[in-house]
């Protein structure tokens, strides 16, 4: 019933529509960001670009549009993060260089190539990363070769150990241990591994090491001298979430966050209604994986929070919230959870009302018709970031009913 209801909205016309999924930034958008940064372009490829250059983030696989990126501040510590090996001890094996081509396009990735040897095959960096009582996320793109599987094993801190084992064949997380991985394919057999754990507070070194896994699942075998797998761009930051790679070349590198801006126009009216499609790339609680307030969409008057919907830092659901003047809040959950994509539609106005993926959350009246200055996407005010992708934001200035309105979020 309700995708009927939305096919006949098609006499309802925005009289806003910014369509990100076209890779281009609509007419009347400001972007801002500080510092270059990173994308999956229209090819598929890791490309850098310069600030305030709006990032445009396509699926590495089906290279379709996902809209446009917002990320939160965050720092690579790892100083030479092309060459992931850079530094490293270890015993029985050896680093090719510019052996494959790399997520970007160009044949800058290495081969780990085991020895001739009959012994366990591993790379080491002892004393790597971070501080006691502390939350880091690892990754790295790694590619099949004669070696279709590989582990990374972490040393926290008194004695305690984690371990994810990757399976490079059939894009799976096959064995986890005191860490958290994760598998995301990155197109030309490339994969993105990457593992979030937290080092113990107390005393020790935060040791890391990386190793094939051979015949039969052994770690200790006879190596041929020729075989291994491929490896390129390390990230290391402190916090539990993914973000898109950071290149650092001998410093580590903070990638700034990023917004958008657009003033009000004679296309707004008090009581009409915004439909926004979007993807997340956090589950759960934003503050659990070490983020702030999560601001997808906000309307302000310049003065006081506006119209805004996120998703707060303490909860695991998207809310709709209005405060303007002396109004006070007046605001409306979501569902306990929702998905990584989803559509959603809110009314404006004193006749508020909230819907999500085709569930009407709830309605509410405000004493006051807002008059709002301008709209920010992604982030409000420096500590608010999204973390996920836009892909279009529509403003239909009719007054809807909640069938309608709901059916919209389909």
């Amino acid at each position: 019933m309700l995708r009927d209801l939305a096919s006949s909205f098609g006499q309802f016309t925005p009289s806003l529509n910014l369509d990100f999924s076209k890779g281009v930034l609509p007419v009347g958008v400001s972007y801002s960001r500080s510092g270059v940064a990173t994308r999956v372009n229209s090819s598929g490829l890791i490309e850098t670009v310069a600030a305030n250059v709006p990032r445009f983030n396509f699926d590495p696989v089906t290279l379709a549009c996902r809209g446009i990126q917002f990320e939160p501040t965050v720092t690579n510590l790892f100083a030479q993060s092309t060459n992931p090996l850079s530094g490293w001890g270890g015993q029985g094996y050896t680093v090719v260089q510019n052996a494959a081509i790399a997520p970007d396009g160009t044949q800058t990735a290495i081969k780990m190539r085991e020895s001739a040897v009959d012994q366990t095959h591993f790379a080491a960096a002892i004393g790597a990363f971070g501080s006691s009582g502390k939350y880091y996320t690892h990754s790295v793109y790694a590619k099949a070769g004669e070696r279709t599987e590989f582990e990374i094993n972490s040393s926290l801190g008194n004695g305690i150990y984690a371990t994810v084992r990757y399976n490079l064949s059939n894009g799976l997380v096959t064995y986890q241990s005191g860490a958290t991985g994760r598998m995301a394919p990155a197109g030309n057999g490339w994969y993105r591994c990457s593992w979030t754990h937290n080092t113990v507070a107390g005393s020790g070194n935060f040791d890391l090491s990386i190793r094939p896994v051979g015949p039969n699942s052994s770690y200790a075998y006879q190596g041929d001298g020729t075989s291994g797998f491929f490896l390129w761009q390390r990230d290391f930051t402190e916090g539990r979430i993914t973000t898109m790679p950071i290149i650092t070349t001998t410093n580590t590198v903070t990638r700034n966050r990023s917004w958008c801006t657009l003033p009000v126009g004679p296309w707004y009216r008090a009581g009409g209604t915004f439909v926004i499609g979007f993807d997340r790339e956090f589950s759960g609680r934003p503050d659990a994986i070490g983020l702030n307030h999560c601001d997808l969409f906000r309307m302000t008057d310049g003065s006081t929070e506006g119209s805004y919907v996120e998703n707060a830092a303490f909860n695991t659901w998207l809310s709709f919230t209005q405060k303007y003047g002396t109004g006070g809040y007046m605001g409306i959950s979501g569902p306990n959870s929702y998905p990584a994509k989803n559509k959603i539609a809110f009314r404006t106005g004193k006749n508020m009302a909230y819907a999500l993926n085709g569930q009407l959350c709830g309605t509410s009246t405000y004493p006051t018709d807002p008059s709002p200055t301008g709209i920010v996407l992604g982030d409000y005010d420096g500590n608010r970031p999204w973390f996920g992708t836009i892909e279009y934001v529509r403003f239909y200035p009719n007054y809807l009913s909640n069938a309608l309105l709901t059916a919209y979020s389909v």
